[in-house]
């Protein structure tokens, strides 16, 4: 139902049921909202380590009138959508503050690396750090498999790291990130 203060992108079509509301008991620290019509949330947010603690919720809704959704608690991220044409996407990301660590030092890696003459060995380190850091900035972990390359590189597999890391701590500080995240992970 169009309302004389609504503009025409605001408007409900006619015979359409009303938009519903977003009750939240907490605080919004992060994420995506959207309610009515054409609503849409999407939550592209990157995060480095936990959350931070958060106040004690002040109140908890017994009951909601109907068409409400109600998130009783906070809403630290991730995306909501209420309403008519909803969609929600979470597509954040949060890394923990080792993997932080090991990205910092995949970059520092990286630069050094760049800094020597090109060649087959150089192309294929490089590229396995690029895929790494790809993997952390986009799903805030990496695969078990990278890993173990990773440290195997790092370790001594490569020639190239190698003469990196006689000019530079940056291969040492990778080895010691990336062997906290194996171990983290057990391995």
């Amino acid at each position: 139902m169009a309302h004389e203060h609504d503009g025409p992108e605001h408007q409900e079509e006619e015979g359409a049921p009303a938009a519903g509301g977003l009750y939240i008991g907490g605080s919004v620290t992060g994420g995506a909202l959207a309610t009515g019509h054409r609503a849409s949330a999407r939550d592209e947010s990157r995060h480095e380590g936990p959350a931070a603690p958060l106040p004690p919720v002040t109140a908890r809704p017994v009951s909601a009138p109907a068409g409400q959704t109600v998130v009783a608690g906070h809403v630290t991220g991730g995306a909501v959508a209420t309403g008519r044409d909803s969609e929600a996407v979470d597509a954040s990301v949060r890394t923990d503050p080792l993997t932080a660590r090991a990205l910092e030092d995949l970059r520092e890696v990286r630069a050094a690396l760049a800094a020597l003459p090109a060649t087959f060995e150089t192309e294929t380190v490089g590229g396995a750090l690029d895929e790494a850091r790809r993997e952390i900035e986009e799903g805030g972990a990496v695969a078990p498999g990278l890993l173990r390359r990773l440290l195997s590189l790092v370790r001594g597999g490569s020639t190239v790291l190698g003469e990196v890391a006689r000019s530079t701590r940056a291969v040492e500080d990778l080895q010691s990130s990336l062997m906290a995240i194996e171990q983290r992970h057990g391995g």
